[in-house]
């Protein structure tokens, strides 16, 4: 196979003659067409937050939307405005992995503290995508005021851990972070 840029023509291109879709966020405002099977794995398991048709959004073009476990399926078809029976249970092969992994050998190999908290916070203000205004902006959109997400930090690090955190990439940017997105 070959990688193209999705934005390009030669992306478009690919995505209008390909036969299945699999996404997350969906594409082109999700004009694909009914010989695809769109396969919408979405990025986290319900009930989260609330996105979709209970935010007041149309359906979605989605064939199958799989969850984790047997108590996301209503919301997850909710959310998409697909029937129940599209929602199948298909478990989390990534979480399976990391309970399974020697945790002393994965912290060792990435040279973490034996206390390490990883924080993925979903975004709470967005500047890219679905626009979302109901959080604080300050350190990648997460709820929280950066006083009081260093008070954590401050006192994981006091119990001899360490915080990563690790902003959601629809987050808006803290003023003076380095990087790109």
């Amino acid at each position: 196979g070959r990688v193209v840029d999705k934005r390009s023509p030669a992306g478009i291109w690919a995505y209008l003659r390909s036969r299945y879709v699999v996404t997350t966020h969906g594409f082109l405002n999700d004009a694909s067409h009914a010989r695809q099977v769109v396969v919408n794995l979405w990025h986290g398991e319900p009930p989260v937050k609330v996105v979709g048709c209970l935010e007041g959004e149309p359906p979605r073009r989605v064939d199958l939307a799989p969850v984790c476990g047997d108590i996301g399926r209503p919301v997850r078809a909710a959310e998409f405005g697909i029937p129940i029976d599209r929602v199948p249970v298909a478990g989390a092969p990534r979480n399976d992995a990391l309970v399974g992994a020697d945790a002393g050998r994965v912290r060792a190999a990435l040279g973490l503290a034996d206390r390490t908290v990883l924080w993925l916070p979903t975004y709470r203000q967005s500047v890219t995508g679905l626009i979302r205004t109901d959080g604080a902006a300050q350190l990648g959109g997460q709820p929280g005021a950066p006083q009081e997400v260093a008070a954590i930090a401050a006192g994981i690090d006091a119990a001899g851990g360490q915080l990563l955190l690790k902003p959601h990439p629809q987050a808006g940017r803290r003023v003076g972070q380095r990087g790109q997105r």
